[in-house]
């Protein structure tokens, strides 16, 4: 019965899926599938993404609650351009509480998940982007 147990419990642990952080399909659309325009907006993203970063913890730092909360807005917008909308949740409560200046101790964990989500993200796309350039080739 044990040996079931724990079996069962391997066989579901292994069975989890990675999370998806981006998806390619609108950014390729938005640029008809020019692989030199997607390689330009992904490593415009990978030079924004870390600026709005330092951004936010500077603002963070600085207790500037309606700057944090322009910021968070606008890397929202940023980040649903190139297809990471698993993080648009917690941009929102980022933009919310520094706006209602309310959860702010919430706000350090939720730069770290965009963060994470932002590395993710850029790597999933420059996969998607690599993908999709070796389907052309071959």
């Amino acid at each position: 019965m044990v040996k079931n147990l724990i079996q069962s419990i391997f066989k579901m642990s292994s069975n989890k899926k990675k999370k998806v952080y981006a998806d390619i399909t609108f950014l390729r659309e938005a640029a008809n599938d020019d692989l030199n325009f997607l390689f330009d907006m992904i490593k415009v993203f990978s030079e924004e993404s870390k600026i709005y970063l330092q951004k936010l913890k500077e603002l963070y730092l600085e207790e500037r609650w309606s700057d944090f909360s322009e910021v968070s807005h606008k890397m929202k917008t940023t980040m649903m351009v190139v297809g990471i909308n698993s993080i648009g949740e917690e941009l929102e409560q980022m933009e919310v509480y520094a706006r209602q200046k309310q959860y702010l101790d919430e706000l350090p964990m939720l730069i770290l998940k965009v963060a994470k989500a932002c590395r993710e993200g850029e790597k999933e796309l420059t996969k998607q982007l690599s993908d999709l350039c070796h389907a052309r080739i071959g």
